[in-house]
């Protein structure tokens, strides 16, 4: 899921018009339309990588916005074959970043960490 929360974020720098880190490729494995990973696999990023990239992009998304004003949130950009604000499209990705994260917390009581929450 660390994988699928990292390569999420490029996907939103993509619709911020922001080019990701070349590194950020790897992450491409973790893509939604991949097939699903069972174990270990060659190539496969460790999650201490994964983290690393995930740091790099999520400063990424943040000085894209950071340059924004208000306006730009309402140009149309393409969600399939129609259109949407990309303030909304940015607030999907958000919405369906952050119910991804609440997923580890799950993870992590099945994984008998029940000390205190993330």
């Amino acid at each position: 899921m660390l994988g699928h929360l990292a390569e999420n974020l490029i996907e939103i720098l993509r619709l911020l018009e922001a080019e990701p880190a070349r590194e950020a490729e790897a992450l491409k494995r973790f893509a939604r339309t991949s097939e699903p990973i069972k174990g270990d696999e060659p190539g496969l990023l460790r999650p201490e990588e994964i983290m690393q990239l995930y740091g790099q992009l999520e400063k990424q998304i943040f000085e894209k916005l950071n340059t924004m004003d208000e306006g730009e949130f309402d140009k149309e950009v393409g969600l399939g074959e129609r259109k949407a604000r990309l303030g909304w499209k940015l607030y999907f990705y958000a919405f369906h970043h952050h119910y991804h994260i609440g997923q580890l917390e799950y993870l992590r009581n099945l994984a008998g960490l029940t000390d205190h929450l993330i």
